[in-house]
């Protein structure tokens, strides 16, 4: 979801009037520039290869960048991600005189992240959190001081949808999600209620661990593993779910959490990222008893208020860092 939330908050700066351009060091697989929604796109096609990120991406940023900049100049470099793309946004910045400001975006506040120990922090003229709880890891792990400025999300019409399903989880399919806690939850709620109906939407490498806790348990009709799906059709189905059901262990901001709330749905968290300060997230104790009788209670429950965190007010804290 950083993905989502990146190219929504580009698309928010880009509807203000002002000029972005994105330099994408690994992803997409294309080494064509192209636009996305007005916003020119340079990608350096790095496909996460070492000798890529160790000589091709540098020599190619350094070229692509300053012919960008002596074609139209920058006043600004915003680097997403405590990694290479802060290391070589830095190096950029002292060559051009520019003023850099970093984002850390998820893991990369934590002490297996080998770029904290490369990045000149006083090279930086603002170093950006998502959260208290991403703020509070950081100084744990570097003692370096962040500003938090959360993201949010566009304009939404409001729409009443039918919540059909009891429970949905949203996330890649990896340890760090703690899918097969989920699964043991639904198992205690599917077998107080026949008609019990949970989906898990993503991929990753325990898919099949999953699947087989999932045929173990006799959940096959209770919960399903729907695989990869589109933003629009995640969020129908996000949409369509009473609760949010989120057993991560660590997240830096989590907006699956705001756009839950935004589509008056119930949000069970560890308190992790945003949860961690939003008390309109049930708080998970890890105890499956304790955990599946408070969900069964949210099932019946009125559902939540919806509650928008704009993508406006994300913006209007990030030109005042542009600005200061």
């Amino acid at each position: 979801m950083c993905i989502t939330a990146l190219w929504i908050f580009a698309r928010e700066l880009h509807r203000r009037g002002i000029a972005v351009t994105v330099f994408a060091l690994h992803y997409p697989y294309k080494s064509e520039p192209y636009s996305w929604n007005g916003i020119p796109v340079i990608p350096l096609n790095g496909r996460n290869r070492v000798l890529q990120r160790k000589v091709v991406i540098p020599v190619k940023l350094k070229r692509l960048f300053r012919q960008q900049h002596q074609a139209q100049p920058f006043t600004h470099i915003h680097t997403f991600w405590l990694g290479e793309a802060t290391y070589w946004g830095i190096q950029l910045a002292k060559k051009h005189h520019l003023p850099v400001i970093a984002n850390a975006m998820g893991q990369d506040v934590l002490a297996e992240n080998k770029y904290l120990k490369r990045i000149d922090r006083q090279a930086l003229k603002a170093l950006i959190t998502l959260s208290v709880f991403h703020h509070d890891q950081l100084v744990k792990t570097n003692h370096w001081s962040s500003m938090t400025i959360p993201f949010g999300l566009p304009e939404m019409k409001s729409v009443t949808t039918p919540k059909t399903m009891d429970v949905i989880g949203i996330g890649n399919l990896i340890p760090l999600k703690n899918y097969t806690y989920f699964i043991e939850i639904c198992g205690q709620l599917a077998r107080q209620s026949p008609d019990f109906k949970a989906e898990i939407i993503g991929v990753g490498p325990e898919h099949e661990q999953l699947q087989q806790q999932i045929e173990t348990h006799g959940l096959s009709a209770h919960v399903t593993l729907t695989g990869s799906l589109s933003y629009e059709e995640t969020q129908q189905r996000l949409a369509a779910a009473k609760l949010l059901l989120h057993p991560a262990v660590f997240e830096s901001f989590g907006m699956i959490f705001i756009e839950a709330l935004a589509l008056q749905t119930h949000v069970a968290a560890h308190k992790v990222g945003m949860a961690y300060e939003l008390s309109s997230v049930w708080e998970l104790s890890g105890n499956a008893d304790a955990d599946s009788a408070m969900i069964a209670e949210l099932l019946e429950a009125p559902l939540p208020d919806a509650n928008v965190y704009a993508i406006s007010a994300t913006v209007d804290r990030y030109l005042e860092v542009y600005d200061n």
